[in-house]
């Protein structure tokens, strides 16, 4: 019978010469990274990296004999706050591959090796690309799980980026509107706004890009002012200025530092109102509603309460509970309608669970 042939007359007398390795035609090795490899060792652990730094000198002059100084201090360092960002590159081999078909003296080069270190160029080329770019939630242009970039970094000493998009302070009028905006709906127990700095103008930059624009936050920061949770709402602001108390709306509780503006404050209780989350504390019940047919609830109640995300321990008598004892107490008033279920279970649970 008659049979296809496979190889022509060469291959079938010739073998072939492989080279080992591959040669790169593609990456060709960003000098970007590759100085930055070199220059920076240090590793950060943990969920935010600050880089502080000097923006402007002290006061000083010359002065003439019986002169008053001008001893007001002036702020004169400041840091730059940074959220890890993540990268990853994905390396898929077969065992057949690499056991069977690749192996072995007639394998002209190993391909693991190749492949890692092709994985290696890959993740360079990804990097040195960011690291020109920003790393910004801009309204048609989301890359906040990117690098803070060059776009971010570079300026002239007055525009504050090459790309003003990703770094520009809110307008004049911007400020002014949020702090009328912040007075008028401000609950009763938190005291007026008057910013005496541009101290907060970039998290409200952030904040308004977040939203999608200037009236969407300012409907956003509405629902947040009438919404927030009980501690919140009379318990934190006691002592502390308005300021501090925007602060607080423009920002995250610590366990949500560097996650990003989606969990500021402003968003998450504005979030809750939208969808009708509980944020109900033991506080705002009645007696009778805390109390009725169960003791239990009575002490829970004077113990403990719910501020929107956690349960917070009240006195000194709280904080001397065992945790187990924590746990009962705040389940009890879970099981009352109080809180979010499973946060008690979450918070004072067995370390385990």
């Amino acid at each position: 019978p008659s049979m296809a042939l496979q190889l022509d007359d060469v291959n079938t007398v010739v073998t072939k010469t492989i080279q080992p390795g591959v040669v790169d035609g593609y990456f060709k090795s960003g000098p970007l990274v590759a100085m930055c490899r070199r220059r920076f060792t240090r590793k950060w652990i943990g969920p935010q990296i600050q880089e502080n730094f000097m923006f402007k000198p002290m006061k000083g002059g010359a002065y003439g004999k019986g002169q008053a100084f001008d001893v007001t201090r002036r702020q004169t360092r400041a840091g730059m706050l940074f959220s890890p960002r993540y990268y990853q590159v994905n390396v898929t081999e077969f065992l057949e591959d690499l056991e069977v078909e690749m192996a072995g003296l007639t394998a002209a080069f190993s391909v693991i090796r190749t492949d890692m270190a092709q994985a290696a160029l890959t993740m360079s080329a990804i990097l040195e690309i960011a690291a020109f770019r920003h790393g910004q939630n801009i309204v048609g242009d989301n890359r906040s799980l990117e690098l803070n970039g060059l776009e971010e970094a570079l300026n002239d000493g007055t525009n504050a980026s090459s790309d003003p998009s990703t770094t520009a302070a809110p307008q004049p009028d911007q400020l002014a509107v949020f702090v009328e905006e912040y007075n008028r709906h401000r609950p009763p127990s938190w005291p007026a706004y008057a910013p005496r700095s541009s101290g907060l103008a970039g998290r409200l930059t952030r904040a308004i890009r977040h939203a999608g624009g200037a009236d969407a936050f300012w409907a956003i920061l509405r629902r947040a002012l009438s919404a927030m949770p009980p501690f919140w709402r009379d318990t934190y602001p006691n002592g502390r200025s308005g300021g501090d108390c925007v602060a607080a709306l423009l920002s995250t509780d610590r366990q949500g530092a560097g996650l990003g503006v989606e969990f500021w404050h402003v968003f998450r209780w504005a979030s809750a109102a939208t969808t009708g989350a509980t944020t109900t504390s033991a506080a705002d019940l009645t007696p009778n509603q805390a109390t009725t047919g169960d003791p239990l609830l009575a002490t829970a109640r004077s113990l403990f309460l719910w501020d929107g995300h956690n349960w917070r321990g009240q006195g000194s008598a709280a904080l001397r509970l065992e945790r187990s004892e924590r746990l009962r107490l705040t389940l009890a008033l879970e099981a009352a309608g109080v809180g979010q279920p499973g946060a008690a279970l979450a918070q004072f649970g067995p370390a385990d669970s």
